[in-house]
């Protein structure tokens, strides 16, 4: 469960001159009640407070009133806007040398940048006011920075890292004795631990957030803990003690104002009931889900939405929809692992540069020490005949110690070339391990439409079940051969083609067909050949399906040439023939998908009946591997 726990930068101080301290609090007042209700409202008042606070030469409130003119956007999402009063609050509060105004305005960067989704920035604004607020024994806003950047390493999926930003932010929190603030960051281990699927841990800290807010009276926090603690007997198999939870967390339902919070109590409960048996406790459950469910949301609960709901419909037999579902699951799982892919990369990348930076500054530094021996070279062959056999042995020595060095030298720039490659290794074997997996995953997902297929009497429904099965094992070739490739970076298509051709020839009895795949030695990227084998899986299909009468004369040719900016895909067939008119009026799931899939990669659709039928597909946007 991943319920943001980020605690907005809010000012408490105090005045020596009351009267002063009363207008100034009665304004900040007036701006807390408009904040994420009228930007204008809430500006207007902030405004108020910085001029209050520079009629009394009163710094540090001055400062504060600049976040709070930020905060006035922020909390109605206004980033950009909100970002230029908190970097405003940050040169005034530097220039008037105010460090608790410097730490502040740091924190509320960072929040802003967290919830634009630029989580590296995010952590370095919270390590930036962490090392202001730690030398000044500022131990609330410290405890602050270390809960926030813990948030951010939880959302880059860094759980060792966000383990311990919480445990530092905990010894703070209870040094202070601060009991609203300790109850937030034994939620957010239990969050975290049900995230790294530490489940024992998710319900230890889960049962200590509930002893903590029901001693607090906090009805919302007492909600929260009953829905860690349904994630976590669910996970540890407990479906009894899960129910019960659920219950006791349903009855806080309407205090929820989190959308995220509501997700994750009926994804939960419509998993329950899944595992529990109890079907027609479902729909209700991902009704609600369905309502709070936008295409931002957490991709775990938006796959499990779309698994349950097709399991659901698989279960009642309700076909179109069951392939739907899972057709959307794939796509959000097929997205949520390309990112995972991408932030694996990227932090082999990262470490790459970094290796090659080293190697790059002991290269310098060889260099530099090369250079200065040449000069001491130079200077010794100038005096070699004043100082004779002195400047000899000096000579030697010098030798010498060049030869130790440019050794040691050698030696370490012969390490870094080793690491530099290693990593490049691992790099090769995360992404051929992240495809192999997924090809795995897609092989299950074939087998269970083909024993779905088995199960089914109404031959229409076989057949789409069929077609869905051929189309998830044409996206399971495309990982295989990039997994069993020497060059991860594409997939060559003559032979990835020649397979699936093969795949379907034997699917539909066609073995006798005649095929030629010619495609010019061409490698793909991914991102092309995914949409593109999916496409020619349709095409390919209702060839063997429906265009020869004869087997055993019949003849199917697949060409892919580029040809300028454009890739021409040609696939000929010597059969009865189909022409442009007649695919134009199809209305099925094939052609839709065939005409979405196009729209993906600028493609064109041509189609000409001349003994048989030749469809051409003209491409625009492609990328090759070279």
């Amino acid at each position: 469960m991943k319920i943001g726990a980020l605690l907005l930068c809010l000012t408490i101080s105090f005045y020596t001159s009351g009267q002063h301290l009363e207008q100034y609090d009665s304004l900040k007042g007036q701006v807390q009640k408009w904040l994420g209700e009228r930007i204008d409202s809430a500006f207007f008042y902030a405004t108020l407070m910085l001029e209050e606070a520079s009629q009394n030469s009163d710094h540090v409130k001055a400062g504060e009133s600049m976040i709070y003119q930020g905060l006035a956007y922020g909390y109605m999402n206004e980033f950009e806007e909100e970002e230029k009063y908190y970097l405003k609050a940050l040169t005034y509060s530097s220039n008037h040398s105010d460090s608790v105004g410097i730490g502040k305005a740091l924190l509320n960067i960072g929040v802003s940048q967290f919830y634009r989704g630029v989580l590296d920035s995010a952590a370095y604004y919270y390590e930036q006011a962490l090392r202001v607020f730690e030398p000044i024994n500022n131990t609330r806003f410290a405890a602050m920075s270390l809960n926030n950047l813990g948030q951010v390493y939880s959302r880059l999926d860094k759980y060792e890292e966000a383990q311990s930003a919480y445990q530092a932010s905990l010894k703070y929190k209870i040094s202070a004795n601060d009991s609203v603030a300790i109850l937030n960051t034994y939620f957010n281990l239990a969050s975290l631990s049900l995230a790294d699927k530490a489940y024992f841990d998710a319900l230890s800290y889960s049962k200590t957030t509930l002893n903590l807010a029901s001693s607090l009276q906090d009805s919302l926090e007492i909600g929260a803990a009953y829905i860690n603690l349904v994630l976590a007997y669910i996970n540890l198999d407990s479906l009894a003690k899960a129910k019960t939870n659920l219950a006791k967390a349903m009855e806080y339902e309407l205090l929820f104002k989190s959308e995220e919070m509501i997700l994750d109590l009926h994804s939960a409960a419509a998993d329950l009931y899944s595992r529990l048996g109890e079907f027609s406790k479902i729909p209700v459950h991902l009704n609600k889900m369905k309502v709070f469910l936008r295409k931002d949301a957490f991709p775990e609960t938006q796959m499990k939405f779309y698994e349950l709901s097709y399991q659901l419909a698989k279960r009642n037999k309700e076909t179109d929809d069951a392939l739907s579902f899972l057709e959307q699951y794939m796509e959000v799982k097929d997205t949520y692992l390309s990112e995972s892919v991408q932030k694996n990369v990227a932090d082999l990348e990262k470490r790459y540069q970094t290796e090659q930076k080293e190697r790059q500054i002991t290269e310098l530094e060889l260099d530099k020490q090369n250079a200065s021996l040449a000069l001491a070279n130079s200077n010794n062959q100038r005096n070699i005949f004043i100082f004779g056999f002195v400047i000899i042995m000096i000579g030697s020595g010098f030798l010498y110690y060049r030869y130790t060095n440019k050794k040691k030298t050698s030696d370490l720039l012969a390490i870094k070339n080793a690491q530099i490659t290693a990593s490049l290794e691992e790099r090769e074997t995360l992404l051929k391990e992240i495809h192999h997996r997924v090809k795995n995953n897609l092989q299950v997902i074939s087998s269970l439409l083909k024993l779905q297929a088995g199960s089914l009497v109404d031959e229409a429904a076989v057949d789409a079940v069929k077609e869905g099965q051929h189309r998830v094992k044409s996206m399971a070739l495309i990982h295989q051969k990039l997994y069993s490739a020497e060059d991860i970076r594409g997939v060559d298509v003559q032979d990835y083609f020649e397979n699936l051709i093969d795949e379907l020839k034997q699917a539909f009895g066609a073995t006798e067909v005649r095929s030629e795949v010619n495609t010019s030695g061409l490698k793909m990227d991914i991102d092309t050949v995914i949409p593109l084998g999916l496409i020619m899986n349709e095409l390919i299909t209702n060839a063997f399906k429906y265009a020869f009468d004869d087997l055993e004369n019949g003849r199917l040719d697949l060409s892919i040439v580029e040809g300028g900016d454009q890739l021409m895909v040609t696939l000929k067939d010597n059969g009865k023939g189909l022409d442009q008119s007649t695919i134009e009026a199809s209305n099925s799931f094939g052609w839709k998908m065939i005409r979405s899939l196009s729209r993906k990669i600028k493609a064109e659709i041509e189609v000409v009946n001349n003994h048989g039928t030749t469809i051409t597909l003209t491409l625009s946007r492609y990328k090759l591997v070279s």
